[in-house]
């Protein structure tokens, strides 16, 4: 049975958190100089270090010009009216979520469930409560950060947080991939052969990450529910309000649609039971996952050319 991976600091004090500003950082972690234009003014990014932007609702473009993953390109970045800021990747580079466990006693951590989760980073495989990024824009999410520490700030050794009863909580850093493996090799005591390093033809298999414009709302087939009539209609008329949403640039006009699209889900679910075919439950799950994710870090890549 693999071991549960799990990063728990010890706290004394408790008391509320409190989010930070939504800004953006345009990183470099690579080795030269990265040139480009944000909106039509030059930004340069010097080696190892960021530049950051407050970026406000609706569209932005980048043009790349030098030391970035397309030379040459330009990349539409649309920002949702809510969201909470994050990163800009022009090297496509890897980037990794760690969520720490913040706990008064070792008996509490009992009390807290830990999803671990693969990833490859630099040609090795690292399971542990981490999640990796490596897309152009990568959002801190909407309403609610994804990560709470970001690339310049250390995880504490005591946090002062908010405790609900189970003594602790999670906080979660989001690291640069080459931090993330030196703070692995400090932090966590490896096991089961971790990190395990990819052969020749793992590491092969790998699909780089790649420059390209994400709207899942695109590959949504409302014809996979034609033989459950009511169960489309309901669908469609959810698809329909999802990209009225996607569409505005209000924050108001979204709130508004934000709870159309509740009542609507929970007119779908009335249809969603034990009865129904495995293909209506796949379709339905393939409806939720595409029309969320879109939104989930509160930015996407619109168009690239």
């Amino acid at each position: 049975m693999q071991k549960l991976l799990i990063l728990f600091v010890l706290i004394a004090i408790m008391s509320s958190c409190s989010g930070g500003d939504p800004l953006f950082k345009i990183d470099n972690p690579t080795s030269k100089t990265i040139k480009m234009e944000v909106d039509g003014s030059p930004v340069d990014i010097t080696p190892g270090n960021f530049v950051e932007i407050t970026l406000k609702g609706g569209e932005h473009t980048f043009k790349l010009i030098e030391g970035t993953a397309a030379d040459g390109k330009s990349v539409v970045v649309y920002v949702y009216p809510e969201s909470e800021g994050g990163i800009i990747n022009p090297t496509l580079s890897d980037y990794v979520t760690v969520q720490a466990l913040y706990v008064k006693d070792e008996a509490s951590v009992k009390n807290f469930g830990v999803s671990n989760k693969k990833i490859i980073v630099d040609a090795k495989e690292y399971i542990g409560p981490f999640k990796l990024y490596n897309g152009f824009a990568i959002g801190k999410g909407m309403g609610r950060s994804l990560w709470k520490y970001d690339i310049n700030e250390d995880l504490p050794d005591v946090d002062k947080i908010y405790d609900a009863g189970n003594g602790g909580n999670f906080q979660t850093k989001i690291f640069r991939g080459t931090d993330f493996v030196n703070f692995y090799k400090q932090e966590f005591v490896p096991y089961d052969g971790q990190p395990r390093e990819l052969t020749e033809e793992e590491f092969a298999l790998i699909e780089k990450p790649q420059l390209v414009a994400v709207n899942r709302l695109d590959s949504i087939d409302l014809e996979r529910f034609n033989e459950h009539p009511q169960l489309k209609e309901a669908a469609g008329a959810y698809l329909e309000v999802i990209k009225k949403r996607e569409a505005s640039h209000s924050q108001s006009e979204r709130q508004d649609l934000h709870k159309e699209s509740v009542q609507l889900i929970s007119k779908i679910t009335q249809y969603i039971n034990s009865s129904l075919p495995k293909n209506l439950h796949e379709a339905y799950n393939d409806l939720i996952n595409s029309t969320s994710y879109n939104e989930e870090m509160g930015v996407r890549v619109k168009d690239v050319f």
